[in-house]
Order: structure tokens, then sequence, then C-alpha cells
């Protein structure tokens, strides 16, 4: 239903309306992703019996494959439906996978094949909800602002809603903590998954851009529905070897480079040149979710086995420490929001993407001088707080820009394909952190003088590279605006 014959102010609050609902919903997709992927683990090694090196592969090629599922889906919803029934289709595979997986739990012997189906339709249905309801803000927003300050500052809105889901998904992790309770976790997620399809559909029913399913009819639909459940089956069988996987990113990054480039250069020279940049600063990205990703559980390990955790004479828990991420997160991003709304200034996307680098890489350099302090109870809380704040204000300057860039440079009908793109510069991100985290945790680890030496020098280097290369584009940057004036 369009907005025609909505006086003005209507449309405004309808507006309003559907841009809460839609960060509503990035909350709550948030939360059921975060509390899936929490349990997984427990659930492979305690309930389904496989050993640990298995459980840890399983989960380490379903989270590649997700952000693969991702590009996928962004393609189904921007090219082929529409992201309203991507959305639904994604909403249904997602059911399923989960309630396949749960039920599983009370069986005595299931096979890695068969669970890789489940996770395969979760993977399938993730993909499919996920890049088209951020594609689905992105444009709403762009729509609804005039200026790119006020634009940003939802973006920046987006990604605290993120956060918030995050904190939701942990407030639930305190619940079921036994592998045998931790099952009904999958059932939370499930829940969740509902409530992102209310909220969806309810904010869906007035966007007069979302339009209909390119005149498909419903046998074609139900064709899509084919070709996709036996795409689960395909991807199931890539789960069973990490190599095969790792081959299928690197094609499917390839063609969807190739692809969205392609379509842009079809509409003229000057998108293709803009679609370059947004390939070259998603790229670029790449450098800061390396060190973003070793944040959970290479900080985790410092903390655990050298940092004094002693407060109020209680010891708190090495895990507790990343609440932190998102409580800073939310502050910074409240700070940048008001600053955006009522100042109306902020970076260029590339200067925020170079900063960013440069300021997750000086928090790992401060990390190095914190063992510099180091005395026999342990490393002082306030420089993990310290860390905690630089880490967080990084995240908060790049994160939202990595998505805004997408509608920034895009058009409409690769929205949805370039989210995915976004998004998988997480997942390759995370790839590259296990080969950097050898120079920082040593082999064989073990709580020793030595291996606080090995740690030191690793968080050294790593941060003075990373300092590096953020000063280095920054320079680059600086050059290329000197030279044009």
């Amino acid at each position: 239903m369009g907005l025609e014959g909505c006086p003005v102010n209507g449309n405004h609050l309808i507006a309003k309306r559907n841009s809460a609902l839609l960060l509503i919903t990035v909350a709550l997709l948030t939360a059921s992703l975060v509390s899936t992927f929490s349990v997984l683990t427990l659930i492979f090694e305690h309930l389904f019996k496989f050993d640990r090196l298995e459980s840890v592969a399983l989960f380490t090629v379903f989270a590649g494959l997700l952000y693969c599922a991702s590009i996928v889906g962004g393609m189904v919803g921007g090219r082929v439906i529409s992201y309203v029934s991507s959305i639904q289709l994604g909403v249904a595979f997602s059911t399923f996978g989960l309630l396949g997986l749960y039920l599983s739990t009370f069986f005595g012997s299931v096979t890695r094949y068969e669970i890789s189906i489940f996770l395969s339709f979760l993977l399938v249905g993730y993909g499919l909800i996920s890049p088209c309801v951020m594609a689905v803000f992105g444009e709403q927003a762009k729509r609804q602002m005039r200026s790119d300050e006020r634009s940003h500052a939802r973006f920046i809105l987006n990604y605290m809603a993120i956060n918030i889901g995050g904190l939701i998904a942990i407030g639930f992790s305190g619940f079921w903590s036994t592998p045998e309770l931790s099952r009904h976790k999958l059932l939370i997620s499930l829940f969740l998954l509902i409530l992102v399809a209310i909220s969806f559909n309810q904010a869906s029913k007035r966007m007069d851009f979302l339009g209909p399913d390119f005149l498909l009819g419903k046998l074609e639909k139900v064709a899509i529905g084919v070709i996709l459940v036996l795409t689960v089956f395909s991807v199931s069988v890539l789960m069973l070897s990490p190599l095969v996987a790792d081959v299928f990113l690197l094609v499917l990054v390839v063609f969807t480079v190739g692809y969205v480039l392609s379509c842009a250069k079809k509409i003229g020279q000057s998108a293709f040149r803009r679609m370059l940049i947004f390939v070259g600063m998603t790229s670029i990205a790449i450098f800061f979710f390396i060190l973003y990703s070793l944040e959970p559980d290479v900080l985790a390990i410092f903390i655990h086995d050298y940092v004094n955790r002693r407060w109020l004479g209680m010891e708190i828990p090495a895990s507790t420490y990343f609440m932190l991420n998102p409580f800073f997160n939310l502050l910074f991003g409240s700070l940048f929001f008001i600053c955006l709304t009522r100042f109306k200034k902020s970076f260029s996307p590339d200067s925020s993407i170079y900063f960013s680098i440069f300021l997750i890489g000086f928090g790992f350099w401060v990390l190095w001088i914190s063992t510099l302090f180091f005395k026999s109870g342990g490393i002082s809380t306030w420089w993990i707080v310290t860390v905690y704040a630089l880490l967080g204000l990084a995240e908060m300057l790049l994160a939202p820009i990595a998505y805004e860039i997408v509608f920034i440079y895009g058009f409409r009908g690769l929205y949805g394909m370039m989210m995915g793109l976004s998004q998988l510069s997480i997942g390759i991100g995370a790839m590259l952190a296990e080969r950097v985290s050898k120079f920082i945790v040593p082999a064989g680890y073990a709580v020793t003088p030595e291996a606080l030496h090995f740690f030191a020098q690793g968080f050294k280097h790593v941060g003075l590279v990373w300092m590096g290369i953020g000063l280095l584009l920054m320079s680059m940057k600086m050059l290329v605006v000197f030279r044009r004036k």
C-alpha cells in the first residue's frame, strides 16, 4: 500500500513509525542470531557427542558460509523476488532449521550430515533475512532523511540496535547454562525470529518503495522455493569439508564483485567508478575486522590470566568484560547521534574507515603498554576499560559507515547483494584473524612469564602495523585532497 493521499504530517509519522519498527526488527534479528551462535558448539559437543575439534570445525564452516548466504539472500531479495518475500521465506527456512536442531538433541545418535542439513536451512534462512532487512532499513533512511549527516545518524541508530540485540541475547545466556538445558535457547531464537517476522510485516505495510515481486506468478515462486531447498542440500555437503567451503567462498566473492561491477558498468561510467569505490572501501574495512574479530577470544584469554579482576571484594568473570563492548558502543553511538543531529558534522566515509583502523591498532598498542605495569596481582582493570573504550570508539566510527556506503555508492536492485558483500567483509576478517592470533597467543599456551612476554610483543607489533596502515591511508587521502586544491 502506497502513501499517496496521506497528508504530509501523516507521511512523516508513518515514516517514523516504520523506522522504529525496523530498528526493533534489527535488534530482534541480532538477538536471534547471537542466541543461536552461543549454543551451537555446546550442542555439538555435549548433546550430539562430536569431539571438540569436529565441533569447532563444523561451527567455523557454519559461520563462514553464513556470510556467503548473505550475498545469495541479498541477490534473491533484490533481483529475483522482493525483500518482503525473501524475509518471509527466510523465516520459514530458519524455523525449520531451528526446530530440526532442537528435536535432534533428544535423539541419541545423529550423524554430522543430518545436522548439517538443519544447519543449512538455518544458513539459507538467515541469509535471506539479514541483508534484506538491512537493505530495507537503508533505503527507508535515505528516503526519509534530506541531509547526509541525518542519514548517517540513522545508520548509527541501526548499529546501536544491533548492540541492543546482542545484549538481549547475552541476557538470555544466563539461563539454561548447562549443556543439557542449553538446547532450549534454540526455542528462544525461534521466538525472537517470529517477532522479527511480525515487526517487519507491520513496518512493510506502508512502504511504497518495496514494490511487487517482480511480477512473478505463484508457479515461479514455488520454483524458487524448490531451488532454495536444493541449495540447502548442496550447502549441507559443503559443510562436511572446510577446504571446499573456503574455495566456494572465494569463488562466490569473485563472482559477486564481478556481477555488481558489470551491472554498474551497464548504467554508466560514473556508476562503475562509484561501485569501484565501494568495493575498495569494503576491502580496506577487512583490516579493521581482523582485529575486531580477535576481541572476544584473545582478550578473554589475556584478561583471565593476567588481569587483576577483583573489585569490591569480588572476582569479576573474564567473560563479563566483553559487556564493555556494547556499553561503549551505545555510549559513543549516542554521542555521535547527538552531534550529527544537532551540529550536522561528520567524517567522510573513507576518513572514518582509515581512522578506525588506526584507532583499533592503537587500542592493541595500549594493551602492550599495560603489560609494562604487570604486578604480582595482575594488570589493573582500568587498562582493559581504556582499551575497550578505544575499540568501541573505533567500532562506532566504522561499523555504521560499512552499511551506509551501500546506499551512498550503490543502486536500487543491488542493495541486497552489496549489503551481503559488506557483511562478508566481517567474515573474511574473522578468517584472517585466526592467522593473526598466532602472533599474539603462543602455541601450546600455558600461563608463564614467557607467555606474557609473547602476548606483549604480539600486541605491540600488531598494534604498530595497524596504526601504520591507518596513518598511511590517511596520509594518502590528505595528499589526494592537497593535489586537488
